[in-house]
């Protein structure tokens, strides 16, 4: 990281210096080559590659192997098919190109490039190498594949389903090609951390869309011997002082950063400035009722005369079951609410119940994991989402639920001395939002870690929306006949 930061300077230097000429010679502006990015826009269009590929100039190491590519372009459209001549250019451009070239470096037209015959090898190698950096624009910038390994956007998401995750909606996530200092005290072993630009994209986010995201609460990992642990799960079950007291019992912190955490696919059901709640499993958005996804799923006690259910009801209606049975002849089913009304048509079904958390029950598992808030899966909030711009007041009371935003989404220090606080060694009383948060929760609401439990998610960690379903794959099924879902394959979401 440090050689490409020392290396950036550098580069941007020579690539104008290296501009100036080409331009010069074919008849554009000169001023043109101090343009970061606008002059290797018009290195792409001189060489009749696609435009939207000069994107790459954005993406950090890679936009140093997309200059190369640029570079044997260009010697190519100028009829230098030498090997060594195209070794000597690519490995020492900056010598090679203005003492023999300045004059010549003009684009000639492809009718104008004489005939070369180029061996077998290297025309499968510029085909490699096209057909990677294609890949890598594609996967970068427009869309990328994605695989549930989870039940908790089950019935609308199965587990095993192969899907589309379109980055052009939102606008594709952008990491700047340097990194920024973290000099809290929370950055203490995460001192440098990469920030993102988010150009215009077709839309914005919209409640009810599928999101793909980075996992918030994924930032520190506790690494031991038998894998990866979620820190802040040891911590409010353990204690702070007791897991960084005994590493060896536990394991070592680990930083995460945003672009290696855990991906998450969820619902949008709250948007930035949106007042979130539930009431008894009934979800509102600004006071009015949420509409239930389509296909959404709960947890029901299914108790029978001791016939089992038949498989095909499971399959048929996306549901699952819990592996053994939970009392006598009884079973818990993950469902939506239109399986269940087929179920108790059932002359086998004797009972069903519906799960659900008390209203005065206080579940310390849920967000923000303080009694000042005594709230759980099924009866939780009111709550404001913040949005960029949001001036807050900070209080002993409503602190746990924008302490992660301070100090982790956005790195400031927060320190409370003698009844007072302070960001940054500044004695204050309010902060302001620096960027827009998202509420996100599972269809199969019963059985979905999301916002519920860690909070809010920051814009920056948005990967995507998930637009399509390409094939779905039933993992736990060995038999090759009935593996594929073909029912839910090839199929938009909604």
């Amino acid at each position: 990281m440090l050689v490409y930061i020392l290396i950036s300077p550098i580069l941007f230097c020579y690539i104008a210096f290296f501009s100036k000429i080409v331009f010069e010679t074919n008849k554009l502006p000169k001023w043109w080559a101090l343009i970061p990015y606008w002059n290797i826009f018009q290195w792409t269009r001189l060489i009749n590659l696609p435009p939207i590929i000069s994107l790459l100039a954005f993406v950090p190491f890679i936009n140093l192997l997309f200059f190369i590519f640029l570079v044997y372009k260009i010697l190519e459209k100028n009829n230098f098919n030498n090997l060594w001549e195209n070794i000597i250019a690519l490995l020492l451009p900056f010598i090679f190109f203005p003492l023999y070239f300045k004059n010549k470096l003009k684009i000639k037209p492809d009718s104008s490039v004489s005939a070369y015959s180029k061996p077998i090898w290297r025309s499968w190698l510029h085909t490699f190498i096209f057909a990677i950096l294609s890949a890598i624009v594609i996967r970068q910038f427009i869309v990328s594949p994605y695989i549930i390994s989870s039940s908790s956007m089950e019935g609308t998401l199965l587990t095993g389903d192969y899907t589309i995750v379109s980055k052009l909606n939102y606008g594709p996530r952008i990491p700047l090609p340097y990194l920024k200092n973290d000099k809290t005290k929370a950055g203490n072993n995460r001192n440098r951390y990469f920030s993102f630009i988010r150009p215009s994209g077709l839309s914005k986010i919209r409640r009810g869309d599928i999101l793909v995201f980075n996992f918030p609460e994924g930032d520190t990992l506790i690494k031991n011997q038998k894998g990866y642990y979620s820190y802040y799960d040891l911590i409010r079950n353990i204690g702070r002082k007791t897991v960084l007291s005994d590493p060896q019992a536990f394991g070592y912190p680990e930083y995460i950063p945003i672009n290696k955490r855990q991906n998450f696919v969820k619902r949008c059901v709250g948007l930035p400035g949106d007042t979130f709640s539930i009431k008894e499993k009934q979800t509102y958005v600004n006071s009015l009722k949420f509409p239930l996804p389509s296909k959404a799923q709960f947890l029901y006690f299914v108790t029978t005369n001791g016939d089992k259910i038949s498989p095909a009801f499971f399959q048929n209606n996306n549901a699952n079951k819990y592996p053994n049975e939970v009392g006598v002849n009884q079973q818990a089913i993950w469902m939506s609410p239109k399986a269940k009304e087929k179920l108790e048509n059932l002359s086998i079904i004797t009972k069903i119940k519906e799960r659900q958390e008390h209203k005065n029950w206080w579940n310390k598992e849920i967000f923000p994991h303080t009694e000042n808030y005594p709230w759980n899966s099924d009866n939780y909030g009111p709550i404001v989402i913040p949005y960029k711009g949001m001036k807050i007041k900070i209080t002993k009371s409503n602190l746990h639920l924008y302490k992660r935003i301070i100090i982790h989404y956005e790195h400031n220090d927060l320190d409370y001395i003698n009844n007072e606080f302070y960001i940054n060694q500044i004695k204050t009383s309010t902060y302001k939002i620096k960027q827009n948060y998202f509420w996100v929760m599972g269809d199969n609401r019963d059985n979905s870690i999301d916002s519920r439990f860690w909070g809010f998610v920051p814009e920056d960690h948005i990967i995507g929306k998930a637009i399509y379903v390409t094939l779905s794959v039933n993992t736990e099924n060995k038999i090759l006949s009935s593996k594929f879902r073909w029912k839910n394959s090839f199929q938009f979401l909604k």
